[in-house]
Formats: C-alpha cells, sequence, structure tokens
C-alpha cells in the first residue's frame, strides 16, 4: 500500500470500529388506518393520567386511536434505531408510511426525543401527515405532548 492512502485507510478503520461498538435497534410503529396528526409515546409514566401499559415488546409500538401511546418502561433506545411506520387496517394488513418524501406527500417527519426528568418522563414523538399541508405541525407535535403529559405549558410558554 502507498503511503498516501494510509491516512484513508486508517480512517475507515477507525469509523468502522467506531460502529461496531454502537447498539442497532429495530422498531416498528402501527398507527391506525388514515391516521392524520401528532403521534406521542410516552415512557415512565407513574404519575401521568391516563392508562399506560407495560412495554411487553421492546420494537413494537401500537398507537392508539388518539395517536398516543402509554408505557411503563424506560425511555427511548440509546444507539442508532431504524424505525418503520406503518398503517394498520382493521384486518391487521400493513401499509408502509414514508420517513422521507418532498413536501406534498404524506410520511413522517418531525421526529423528536424529549424528557422532562423533574417529572421522570421522557417521550418519542412525531407527525404522520404532508409537511406541505399546514405551516405549524410541529407546534402541533408539541401541544400533542403537552397534552399527553396532561400539564399545559411545559414545552410552549403561555
Amino acid at each position: 500500500m502507498s503511503i498516501r492512502w494510509l491516512p484513508i485507510a486508517l480512517a475507515l478503520i477507525g469509523v468502522g470500529s467506531g460502529a461496531a461498538g454502537c447498539s442497532v435497534w429495530s422498531e416498528e410503529h402501527l398507527i391506525p388506518q388514515g391516521y392524520v396528526g401528532p403521534v406521542v409515546i410516552l415512557f415512565s409514566v407513574g404519575s401521568i393520567q391516563g392508562s399506560a401499559q407495560d412495554e411487553e415488546d421492546r420494537g413494537t409500538f401500537v398507537i392508539g386511536a388518539d395517536g398516543v401511546l402509554r408505557l411503563h418502561g424506560s425511555g427511548p433506545q440509546d444507539g442508532m434505531v431504524s424505525r418503520k411506520y406503518y398503517y394498520v387496517d382493521s384486518a391487521g394488513n400493513r401499509t408502509e408510511i414514508p420517513s422521507s418524501g418532498s413536501e406534498g406527500e404524506l410520511q413522517v417527519f418531525g421526529v423528536e426525543v424529549g424528557a422532562i426528568p423533574e417529572m421522570d418522563i421522557s417521550w418519542l414523538s412525531y407527525v404522520v401527515g404532508v409537511p406541505g399541508a399546514r405551516p405549524d405541525w410541529i407546534k402541533d407535535r408539541a401541544e400533542a405532548v403537552e397534552s399527553a403529559i396532561g400539564k399545559k405549558g411545559v414545552l410552549i410558554p403561555r
């Protein structure tokens, strides 16, 4: 190997070894057919209003008709996450929802991971919709998180 290729080879070895130590998780998000709007998954919700379910399958999230899923358990996974989003009809048939596209196409966008340590909660939120259809999707997502938590003004000052 020529000396001029040595820095490139060392860089590639470093990148490869760094990625090898990183955990990779797969998640499936099952969303009711036709749902459009913010989706909120709350973790560690012992003191939050509404019912919550225990985490049984860490890789599958079944979103409620209101776009909210409350879970007892630790927050979103650390490391690299491969997420797939699906509409699910009443027969259980799945149709994948893309997580990128043009402004005029239905997709999942605005993915956010957040936490309020003093309340012992964390969340994963995103929007299912057409990004160009409304200018305020991200504000809608923040309001949906506040509503799911049950406290207005936690994210958006009033």
